[in-house]
């Protein structure tokens, strides 16, 4: 049913209205008195329902989508909301926000808009730092992504279903290291109470993993420190 109403979405179907509100019906009704108190709603879902955008599902009594009536975020398991509830951020001097966009490879297609888009971010953030073409790199953003408040990353994303650990956003390549920044190497960096934005494709797409939820690109910068991450579950046009 998720598949099929993830498809109705994709393809503009006039069905996916009916099916919105069906798996409302299933999945959240018998909770609508608590959920219609809160502000907040936090879902930290398993197995099949890391494919189901909550928020795009239709309260079949209001006749509203649930991004209307609550502000709503997802986390891969308690322990990893627990701990970012916990965590205390740091207190230095730090940039409003840096921006990496239009990353520079021989391997995949220029993104135009997105340096544009990382431009527009950045004056609404002053003072920022943007980093876009041959100096959106992948060690510079290892050096800086510390200091940021707002880390904004409009690059290409690779998904590795197979081995999660090695999906990557993709930088522009330097003598010494491939531009990949992987899974790994972002477990690695320290983000404290920073907000992330992954402005690439299926960045919270992942391998479901028992006990810890998706084990995604949202997952490890979480797992860094940052207080919230903003990504997508979609492939996009732009």
């Amino acid at each position: 049913q998720i598949g099929r109403y993830r498809k109705s979405i994709l393809s503009f179907s006039p069905t996916f209205k009916a099916e919105a509100k069906q798996l409302y019906d299933a999945l959240l009704k018998a909770a609508g008195g608590e959920i219609s108190k809160a502000q907040r709603l936090i879902i930290v879902p398993d197995g099949a329902l890391w494919e189901l955008p909550f928020q795009a599902l239709i309260n079949s009594t209001s006749g509203k989508y649930l991004v209307e009536e609550s502000e709503i975020s997802y986390a891969p398991s308690l322990g990893v909301l627990s701990a970012t509830k916990s965590q205390a951020t740091a207190k230095i001097s730090r940039k409003n926000l840096i921006a990496f966009a239009n990353s520079t490879r021989k391997d995949s297609a220029p993104l135009p808009e997105a340096e544009r888009e990382a431009s527009e971010v950045g004056k609404l953030y002053a003072p920022s730092s943007i980093f876009v073409k041959t100096t959106a790199t992948e060690s510079r953003v290892k050096t800086e992504a510390a200091q940021a408040k707002v880390l904004h990353l409009a690059v290409h994303g690779q998904i590795d279903q197979t081995n999660p650990f090695e999906s990557a956003l993709l930088f522009t390549p330097e003598t010494g290291d491939d531009g990949r920044l992987t899974v790994t190497e972002i477990l690695r960096m320290n983000l404290p109470g920073s907000l992330v934005v992954l402005s690439s494709c299926d960045t919270s797409n992942g391998q479901v993993l028992s006990g810890e939820g998706l084990l995604s690109l949202s997952w490890a910068f979480l797992a860094s420190g940052s207080q919230s991450v903003v990504a997508a579950q979609w492939a996009v046009e732009e």
